[in-house]
């Protein structure tokens, strides 16, 4: 629920906070991690935004295979958030996946499994 926090502070004014609160009540925290996701895309397109940040966003939703592949891009952009996502609880169902391991050392970070 961090990144929920996160991105509602982001909102952009109270029609923002309005969508996000009514995603909520219409389908939960799924529906508010949905929603985030297109906010942060709909940010992309006009500053940049950090791969972690939609990284842990679909980590919530447990989807491996786009998290990974952000993570991915995060390393190639040598994304500083990189550095603290052994200690994010999102990606613990990502700690027995080898291109994870593989990507915590490539990091240099210790682990954390």
């Amino acid at each position: 629920m961090q990144c929920l926090e996160k991105y509602y502070r982001l909102a952009e004014g109270p029609a923002s906070a309005d969508s996000l609160h009514r995603a909520f009540q219409r389908g939960g925290v799924k529906a508010a991690v949905e929603w985030q996701i297109k906010f942060v895309k709909a940010r992309a397109a006009s500053r940049y935004v950090s791969p972690v940040d939609l990284a842990e966003l679909y980590a919530q939703l447990g989807n491996r295979e786009e998290t990974l592949a952000l993570l991915e891009e995060a390393f190639r952009q040598h994304a500083p958030g990189l550095l603290w996502i052994q200690g994010d609880p999102a990606y613990d169902f990502l700690h027995g996946e080898p291109r994870y391991r593989s990507l915590i050392q490539r990091i240099g970070i210790p682990t954390a499994y």
